[in-house]
């Protein structure tokens, strides 16, 4: 009745086994087979206990390496939003730089555009100073012509004043 009261450990059994005697060596047998299950019980649990303990440092680092790439996934996200807010504000700049391109254009042709109407203005100025050159000169040469005729003409009745003179000096002779 010892045997019940004991723990069942495999070399338990075969202590009660021994002490059975002939009637034992069939259980003592039984007990050896148990003890061998039991042997390799402990070196399967032990292998297993070990293999846990593998598989819970991979799943930590597992976790770890998950919680870094979710990190640096996160940290892309916040790169490729920055990158794309910085796109849309190029884009922006884009167009508005597009739109002062044209401003520029625009203005750009008008200038064009007066600078060819003034250049038309002034040669046509410039043909009417041409002109008016010409026919200054014409009327400066018809002044002096007119000049010299009346200088002439001036000359003229001088002379004939001086004739008209003599005429009298000699009318008066006549008549005395």
């Amino acid at each position: 009745m010892l045997f019940y009261k004991r723990r069942y450990h495999p070399i338990s059994f075969s202590v009660e086994a021994a002490r059975a005697g002939e009637h034992g060596r069939g259980f003592q047998v039984v007990a050896k087979e148990v003890k061998k299950l039991s042997e390799q019980t402990a070196r399967s649990s032990n292998q297993i206990i070990d293999m846990i303990q593998i598989i819970q440092t991979e799943s930590q680092q597992a976790v770890k390496s998950m919680d870094e790439t979710y990190t640096e996934v996160t940290g892309g996200i916040t790169i490729m939003n920055r990158a794309g807010e910085l796109f849309r504000q190029i884009q922006h700049s884009v167009v508005e730089l597009e739109a002062q391109i044209q401003t520029v254009s625009a203005s750009s042709q008008q200038l064009s555009s007066g600078a060819e109407q003034t250049i038309m203005a002034m040669d046509t100025i410039f043909n009417v100073v041409e002109k008016s050159a010409s026919a200054t000169h014409n009327v400066s040469a018809a002044a002096q012509e007119q000049l010299a005729s009346m200088e002439e003409i001036a000359a003229s009745s001088e002379s004939l004043s001086k004739m008209a003179i003599e005429l009298q000096e000699i009318n008066e002779k006549f008549k005395t």
